[in-house]
């Protein structure tokens, strides 16, 4: 199964000038609960939404999380090195506060009241880096050394978190080593197989149009009783005058003749019948001028997209395909008209049906193929067997008639006379009745029997399809791997491309926004991902800056067009963050040379979450996931200061040094007390 059975995605599409990328307008929220916090969870539930929050690229609520979980009791070795990863995710060492560094410290002497097991060992790991990048040791080969030794459950999380802080040679050393796992990873849990299926909504379940109740009331069942006394009344005393004065003849005709008359009834009612709901049925499907088109963009104008997608194609011969479309014609519009008025009242997105909408249309094409009628709910008219019935026991009713009403009318004129009279009156009001009851008990029992297949059928459609969606839709963690694969690899090229070490990179930052027009989805409390990025890399130097623009296909893992840009410090004109409200926010790179050059990372959506967060909640986790935050702070710095800003930098490490770290090698973190007065002093 290589991707969805799905045409084109229906989503809207924005337009913007050159280098503005803007976000999804339409997406889904999967039915998830990984990231739920009731306000009564236990610590440990806390920790381990926390920690799904940092695996799938949103540190700034991880750390909360995890806060307030340690707060609560729930603390360990394991914890604490989450903890640390939360705080250092997506940050480079010139991000850190005083306030993180202090918390830092304190967590670094704390570590050494843990069990000493891998998570210890890791997190010591991670602290010998820090007092590294602090310059209190400046042995990055044994920094290095220690990080590849560590089993890969510890080994991957900390290259990964801390890549924006890991610089330089020490960079150089892992970069090898983070290369191949993105190329192992990129591709790797059958991603091209996969993806397509986070993107598509989740399915509503199959709905029937219920049966037209019957038109029928008691009232026509009390006169067509009352006109049926009559006329057995009438048609019992023609009968007795016959029996009275005929012979032998007369009476095996009147015995035979109510036998006749009840199949020739029955067979003529069955005719009736049928060509009654035929003739409904096809002023049911006839195609009638509408007044005015749906409203663009609107469900009734989607689910018409999505027919006339579906129908072409599942045309059975290309060659054929108006032909085709011309006799689906009238069943499309009926299908049509049904999927609009069972799903439109619950204002349900279009999406959510469009596996009804190709269920449809295959089996359209399936009955097609065997001669069968296109509209399952098609009515036919009789067949020749019925109609034969129907003429044969007719005629032998009517000879049995005509033999007694003659043998009535040559003994008894004036009585059979007058009942004759009265038996036609009676016949032509009872009859019609009569024959609508049937008609209507008989309809509304079809219709019953067919709507339930109708639901037994589209109801296992729709268990296979949701099925199939649950069983390929990726993970939170498979779809952040993915993505950060994807940057690594941009990234790697980049180096190649401008033939730099890391030696010469003082600062990168990463800022990945939808390229559009997208699909997009969600899991409630998690961040928007897109089926198309624009993934935009700065590469800072001593020398200036290079800005890397990247197109990516996240579906197929593929990267499209690149374009590069390189300029100097001092071109940086300014750097602006407009924020029109708590979710939308554009940021303005102006060059001296140039306009300024607008990025819209965030804007309103246009479909609200079905899920409890605050609007500016959710926004502010798709911001951190997007690395916006820690790209703000290097463009913003350079805007300020130009090249002095790295000069300035390299100077707060060397005569503002923020504490030392104790890690395993101190022999004097024994007592934690003196531990914590040497670093605060």
């Amino acid at each position: 199964m290589s991707g969805p059975e799905t045409g084109n995605t229906g989503d809207t599409t924005n337009t913007a000038g050159a280098g503005a990328f803007v976000g999804g307008q339409f997406g889904h929220v999967h039915d998830s609960d990984i990231y739920l916090v009731g306000p009564d969870a236990q610590p440990e539930d806390k920790y381990r939404v926390g920690l799904r929050y940092l695996q799938n690229g949103v540190p700034a609520k991880a750390r909360d999380l995890i806060t307030e979980a340690v707060a609560d009791g729930h603390d360990s070795g394991e914890v604490a090195f989450h903890r640390v990863l939360s705080v250092l995710s997506k940050r480079s060492f010139r991000d850190l506060s005083s306030e993180d560094h202090q918390e830092l410290r304190l967590l670094s002497v704390r570590a050494h009241t843990y069990p000493e097991d891998e998570w210890t060992k890791a997190l010591d790991a991670v602290f010998v880096l820090l007092a590294c990048l602090a310059g209190q040791n400046n042995s990055s080969e044994a920094t290095v050394d220690a990080l590849l030794a560590l089993p890969s459950e510890q080994r991957r999380p900390i290259i990964h978190h801390l890549s924006l802080m890991i610089t330089g040679g020490m960079k150089e050393g892992l970069w090898i080593h983070t290369v191949r796992d993105a190329e192992q990873t990129v591709h790797g849990n059958g991603r091209t197989e996969r993806v397509w299926s986070y993107f598509e909504p989740v399915p509503i379940g199959a709905r029937v149009r219920e049966p037209k109740p019957s038109s029928t009331t008691s009232w026509d069942l009390f006169w067509a009783s009352v006109w049926s006394v009559l006329l057995a009344c009438c048609a019992g005393t023609i009968g007795w005058a016959a029996l009275t004065h005929g012979g032998p003849f007369v009476l095996l005709t009147c015995l035979l003749a109510p036998v006749a008359g009840y199949f020739a009834l029955h067979e003529a009612l069955l005719w009736w019948h049928r060509n009654r709901l035929l003739q409904g049925g096809e002023n049911r499907n006839l195609i009638k001028p509408r007044a005015k088109a749906p409203p663009k963009g609107g469900f009734a104008d989607r689910v018409d997209h999505d027919f006339e997608h579906y129908f072409s194609k599942y045309a059975p011969e290309p060659a054929q395909r108006r032909q085709w479309l011309d006799e689906t014609a009238a069943v499309r519009r009926a299908l049509r008209d049904e999927v609009v008025h069972l799903y439109r009242e619950s204002e349900v997105e279009a999406g959510r049906v469009r596996w009804l909408i190709r269920y449809m249309a295959r089996d359209v094409r399936q009955r097609s193929r065997s001669d069968r009628p296109l509209d399952p709910r098609a009515r036919h008219g009789a067949g020749a067997m019925t109609k034969a019935r129907a003429v044969f026991f007719s005629a032998l009713t009517a000879a049995g008639l005509m033999t007694v009403v003659v043998t009535a009318l040559f003994h008894v004129p004036a009585t059979a006379v007058g009942c004759l009279l009265l038996a036609g009156v009676g016949a032509r009001f009872a009859l019609p009745l009569w024959a609508t009851l049937i008609s209507e008990s008989w309809r509304v029992r079809e219709e019953r029997r067919e709507s339930e297949q109708i639901r037994k059928e589209r109801g296992a459609e729709y268990h296979r399809w949701k099925s199939k969606l649950e069983r390929l839709r990726p993970t939170e963690p498979e779809m952040e791997a993915w993505l950060n694969a994807d940057k690594t690899l941009v990234l790697q090229h980049a180096l190649s491309r401008y033939r730099l070490s890391w030696h010469e990179i003082v600062a990168h930052t990463f800022l990945h926004v939808a390229d559009q027009p997208c699909r997009r989805a969600m899991v409630p409390g998690g961040a928007w991902r897109y089926s198309k990025y624009v993934i935009r890399l700065f590469l800072v130097t001593g020398e200036g800056v290079r800005d890397v623009e990247a197109r990516l296909d996240f579906n197929k893992g593929v990267v499209g067009r690149r374009e590069f840009e390189e300029f100097r410090f001092d071109t940086v004109s300014s750097v602006r963050v407009t924020e029109q409200s708590r979710v939308s926010y554009t940021l303005y790179l102006t060059l001296n040379n140039g306009g300024p050059r607008e990025i819209t990372v965030s804007e309103p959506p246009t479909d609200a979450p079905e899920h409890e967060e605050e609007e500016g909640d959710v926004e502010m986790v798709n911001l951190d996931a997007s690395g916006f935050f820690h790209t703000r702070r290097i463009l913003e710095g350079i805007a300020a200061e130009g090249k002095a800003w790295i000069s300035r930098d390299r100077d707060r490490r060397d005569h503002k040094r923020p504490g030392s770290y104790p890690t395993g090698t101190d022999e004097q973190h024994a007592d934690e007390g003196t531990a914590v007065v040497r670093t605060e002093g």
